[in-house]
């Protein structure tokens, strides 16, 4: 159970006691130096690429204007490929966001983290699939057709709400072209002029002054209105120009790399857009910051879906009646297994599917190969492959069984291209063809390919599925494959090995074997990295408040937070104490129709969502 102290909660952990260290005068923090993609790829001049979270990529589908999306895992070869990029984005003066699908960065290959492959039928749709399919709605294209090392022009769009409050996605995908074919295409494509723009191509070499690039919109997550830092109207300021000082972490290779090659002093904001709690302080926090002279805070959210689901939207109306704004209210899990913070493996395991299930013991089921000479004394007998076809095969044969005659597939053939059709796998036509027979009939009647691809592979696998395989399958479920707490312990093993929450104190959770702390959002974490090795930690602040009592000047929680954050900041040698004035009060007098200068109420902060932060 939390420490509570009335409304107010907070802790503050200082490993090294108070601080008093002086400012270092000129001498510059080096820490200045460090950009992720400069420095892992060693990018020359400007770094024109910025990260972006599932939760960014998102927002781009969802907010109006046109952004250039870069997709890729960072696999093997990487370096030339971002070295591409940037230079494609200083040539256009754009600015380029990477999306890496591979949830965790490559961080832990233990989980199943990458969202645009084709996953494994034992990932439920409560998993990765959830997030997958998420990325499919707000594109309008199928995840797995999003290619690696692809550059997207996305025309983004306002969302609006359906009947029961939820949003319709209206953003497109424009282009998607590999980054080293026709690349500048697509910068040419998303900064089109209305009119034919004249010398657009110098024989076969696009010109960028010859188009509109000013039209590509940048895209400041921390321009959400539930962080408080642009409009507090209740509008979102995703596309106005970036005044805070946040940098994004997208995943925990990014951390990682931040951890092992920052040679400065840093500070970690750990948190999210959906965590009423941080809500509350980022503001705060970023004006302090400046105040200090930090001029980077880098921002983690170690929920890796970054709670992108939206739940309902809540809007304002004006006296006629007119909708002024809309607001996204806090969103719940998107998928809990990706909550890294989560410890309902258990849980998790018992709401799978069947199907899921079944498929999971099928891949549990062990050949000894000591004899043949492997490595491994044990190794898979049947691989996805083998397991899929099973299924692929059952439910083909189910759709010929109900469909003979063919009377159902030509009158879905029939809405397809000729092109269009010969494209179509046999399996997917099967599913078509039961998809459209259960089409009017009641439940009962009605076909399940959960149910076929299960009785498969029962047939096919059944008397090799023994107790045993059956627990050897829930153990790798919930100790690993499907469960992101492992890359959260693998991560805290590896870089905050002396963090002990306060406020979760009570919270601890077993992962693996071995028992862990649930991080608390949000807090606030300042590093030292100068020297051999990884950054240390050397400050830590975590809080829990509403936005109503921090914001306003002198409360008790806006003054034990100033306080707090102030000792964070003060462990960074390099900080300079000059506070930013703050603006003059507007006289009464002084602008027409009686303005007071007083700034309109920001709208109450959503309620938190299950679980807390």
């Amino acid at each position: 159970m939390k420490k509570k102290l009335l409304t107010v909660l907070l802790a503050v952990v200082m490993v090294f006691g108070v601080f008093s260290l002086a400012a270092c005068g000129d001498k510059v923090n080096p820490d200045s130096e460090y950009n992720y993609y400069g420095t892992k790829y060693s990018l020359d001049g400007d770094v024109k690429i910025e990260a972006a979270t599932f939760q960014g990529v998102y927002k781009m589908f969802t907010t109006a204007g046109k952004f250039l999306l870069y997709v890729d895992s960072e696999g093997e070869g990487a370096a030339s490929r971002f070295q591409a990029i940037n230079k494609l984005a200083q040539n256009w003066d754009v600015t380029i966001y990477h999306f890496n699908p591979d949830l965790t960065g490559g961080y832990d290959t233990t989980v199943s983290a990458n969202i645009i492959k084709e996953l494994p039928a034992s990932v439920n749709a409560g998993g990765i699939a959830t997030v997958q399919n998420t990325l499919s709605a707000i594109s309008k294209v199928d995840a797995t057709e999003i290619a690696d090392h692809s550059l997207l022009a996305i025309s983004g769009a306002e969302s609006s709400a359906s009947a029961s409050g939820n949003l319709v996605y209206n953003g497109k995908i424009s282009k998607a072209v590999n980054y080293d074919k026709g690349a500048e295409a697509i910068a040419a494509i998303a900064t089109r002029k209305p009119s034919y723009a004249q010398y657009a191509e110098n024989g076969n070499v696009i010109v960028p002054a010859a188009y509109n690039t000013s039209s590509i919109n940048t895209m400041n997550l921390f321009g959400d209105n539930r962080l408080h830092m642009y409009n507090e109207d209740g509008t979102d300021a995703l596309t106005d120009e970036k005044t805070d000082v946040y940098v994004t972490v997208a995943t925990y290779a990014q951390f990682a790399h931040l951890m092992d090659n920052n040679d400065g002093y840093f500070a970690v904001f750990f948190g999210g857009t959906w965590c009423p709690n941080t809500q509350a302080i980022a503001k705060a926090t970023n004006d302090l910051a400046k105040d200090y002279g930090i001029a980077k805070i880098y921002f983690f959210d170690p929920r890796l879906d970054d709670g992108t689901k939206v739940d309902a939207v809540s809007s304002s109306k004006d006296d006629a009646g007119k909708t002024t704004y809309s607001v996204v209210e806090n969103s719940a899990y998107l998928a809990s297994s990706l909550n890294s913070r989560n410890n309902d493996a258990e849980a998790q395991w018992a709401a799978q599917s069947e199907l899921a299930k079944t498929t999971a013991y099928a891949k549990n089921i062990m050949v000894k190969t000591s004899e043949a000479g492997y490595a491994d004394e044990y190794a898979r007998k049947y691989s996805d492959a083998d397991i899929q076809a099973v299924i692929d095969a059952a439910i083909i044969a189910k759709a010929s069984e109900i469909d003979s005659s063919k009377a159902i597939e030509n009158k879905i053939k029939a809405t397809y291209t000729k092109s269009e059709w010969e494209k179509l796998s046999a399996v997917k036509i099967a599913n078509l063809v039961i998809a459209e027979y259960n089409k009017g009939k009641a439940e009962n009647a009605q076909i399940s390919t959960d149910k076929v691809s299960v009785d498969a592979l029962v047939a096919a696998y059944g008397t090799e599925m023994t107790d045993a395989v059956k627990a050897a399958a829930k153990n790798s479920y919930t100790n690993s494959v499907y469960n992101y707490a492992s890359a959260y312990a693998k991560f805290l093993d590896g870089y905050l090995s002396t963090y002990k929450s306060e406020w979760n104190y009570g919270v601890e959770f077993t992962i693996n074997g071995k028992k862990y702390t649930k991080m608390c959002v949000p807090n606030m974490m300042m590093f030292n990295g100068e020297g051999e090795g990884k950054a240390a930690l050397v400050g830590l602040a975590e809080a829990e408040y509403t936005w109503g009592n921090v914001s306003e000047e002198g409360t008790a929680e806006n003054v034990e937070w100033n306080a707090a954050i102030e000792e964070i900041f003060k462990a960074n040698p390099y900080h300079v104490y000059n506070p930013i004035p703050d603006a003059p009060e507007a006289d009464d007098s002084a602008a027409a129709g009686g303005s007071t200068g007083g700034s309109a109420a920001a709208p109450s902060a959503p309620a938190a969502d299950a679980g807390g932060c």
